[in-house]
């Protein structure tokens, strides 16, 4: 994982976010929590580390399942 990962999604989150359609503007919100933890993944310890990246991965999946 990497910081361009980060943007790429941070990127996606405010192109759905900027919408007037509910259901992307929901998957905005769910890319907004996976960047937390995917930030929060970046600095914290090794043993943090695979849950903070599960917790991304939920919502990553959450949002991608809510835009389609």
């Amino acid at each position: 994982m990497s910081r361009r990962t980060i943007n790429l999604v941070e990127e996606v989150r405010d192109v759905l976010g900027w919408s007037s359609i509910g259901v992307w503007q929901d998957a905005s919100e769910e890319l907004d929590r996976a960047v937390g933890y995917l930030t929060d993944a970046l600095t914290s310890s090794d043993a943090d580390q695979a849950s903070l990246l599960d917790w991304a991965r939920t919502h990553l999946r959450d949002g991608i399942a809510t835009a389609s």
